[in-house]
C-alpha cells in the first residue's frame, strides 16, 4: 500500500493505474442531490424526496421504549464522455429504537407500561441504530444488468458494531472496504476518510468522501482504475456518486 496525495491510503496497483479526479459538488436546489461532477462524469439530472419519520412508544406519557423509522429516497442520471448513461434510484431507511429510565426523589426505578408515577428526571438510552443504504444502478448499455449498492450499518447494545458493504449484479460481488489516512496501528485525530472497491482482491476503484482535518469537508476525490471497461468504470462512479449523496 502507498500513501496517494492527500494522504487517503489507497492500493498501490490502483494507484499506478488511476488518475486522480477531484470531485466538484456544483449546487443542491430544492427537490435535487447536489451536481457532483469529476473527469468525464457528471450528473445531469437528479430527483431529492422529502424525508419522511414516524414515531411509536408504548407509552404516551412516561414511555419507556420508543421506535422511530425514516425514509429517504433519491435519483439521479450520471453521464460520461460517450452517450451511455447510469440510471440510479437510491434509498436510505433507518430504524432507531431507545428506552428511557425515569430517576427521581433518590429512587431510579424503570416506568412500566401500566406505570405513570411523575419522576424529575429521565435517561435516554439507544438500544438499537440500524441504517440501511440501497442504490439500483442500471445502464443504458445494458439494461439487463442490475447492479444492486448495499451499505447496511447496525449497532446494538449486546453487540458490536455490524457493518455491511457491498456492490453485486448477482454474479459479481464487490467488496467495499473503509480506508483513512492513517496507517496501521497510527492514531489520528481526524484522518481523511473513504472506500476502496474491492473484487478478487483487485482494487477497482476509491472514493474520498473526507478530507481529513478541521476543513475536511467538500474534499471529494474518486480514483477509477484505467483498464477496466468505460460501462464498468460507469457504473462504479455511478455508486461512488450514489455513497457522496447518501454522506452529505
Amino acid at each position: 500500500y502507498t500513501i496517494a496525495q492527500n494522504n487517503l491510503i489507497i492500493n498501490d496497483s490502483l494507484a499506478a493505474n488511476s488518475e486522480k479526479l477531484k470531485v466538484k459538488m456544483g449546487s443542491q436546489t430544492m427537490g435535487r442531490i447536489w451536481k457532483f461532477s469529476f473527469g468525464n462524469y457528471a450528473v445531469i439530472s437528479s430527483k431529492n424526496s422529502v424525508q419522511k419519520e414516524k414515531t411509536k412508544t408504548n407509552n404516551w406519557l412516561f414511555p419507556t421504549k420508543s421506535e422511530t423509522k425514516s425514509d429517504a429516497k433519491f435519483s439521479f442520471i450520471l453521464k460520461n464522455k460517450t452517450t451511455e448513461t447510469a440510471n440510479v434510484n437510491a434509498i436510505i431507511h433507518r430504524v432507531t429504537e431507545s428506552k428511557t429510565k425515569y430517576n427521581g426523589l433518590g429512587i431510579e426505578k424503570t416506568v412500566g407500561e401500566d406505570d405513570t408515577s411523575a419522576y424529575i428526571t429521565q435517561e435516554n438510552q439507544i438500544a438499537k441504530d440500524l441504517t440501511i443504504f440501497e442504490s439500483m444502478i442500471t445502464t443504458t448499455g445494458d439494461t439487463t444488468a442490475v447492479w444492486h449498492l448495499v451499505f447496511r450499518f447496525e449497532t446494538t447494545n449486546e453487540r458490536s458494531e455490524q457493518n455491511e458493504t457491498y456492490l453485486t449484479d448477482g454474479k459479481r460481488k464487490i467488496e467495499i472496504y473503509a480506508i483513512s489516512s492513517a496507517k496501521k496501528g497510527e492514531h489520528v485525530q481526524l484522518p481523511a476518510l473513504g472506500y476502496e472497491f474491492v473484487e478478487n482482491g483487485k482494487a477497482l476503484c476509491a472514493l474520498q468522501y473526507y478530507g481529513g482535518g478541521l476543513l475536511g469537508m467538500n474534499k471529494n476525490i474518486i480514483w477509477l482504475d484505467k483498464k477496466l471497461s468505460p460501462r464498468m468504470n460507469l457504473v462504479l462512479a455511478a455508486a461512488m456518486t450514489s455513497i457522496l449523496q447518501f454522506k452529505n
